[in-house]
């Protein structure tokens, strides 16, 4: 909380409380493989790369959860 409070000054801290628990309720830190596919075809088409990448080139599942509460 110390280190949120620091970014967002002048929030209640309570309600800030609130919105980080809220927060990371939803948060998943994976990627999935359709989302890897339209980030790189978004960045093909604008120009920013020639090819899109494999999945499995970019990202590391190592570390990855395979379930989620």
């Amino acid at each position: 909380m110390k280190v949120a409070e620091k970014y967002f000054a002048g929030i209640d801290p309570k309600l800030l409380r609130q919105i980080l628990q809220d927060s990371i309720k939803g948060y998943r830190p994976v990627i999935s493989r359709q989302a890897v596919a339209n980030i790189g075809e978004m960045l093909k088409f604008a120009g920013l790369i020639t090819r899109v990448p494999a999945y499995d080139d970019i990202v590391d599942t190592r570390y990855a959860p395979t379930r989620f509460p």
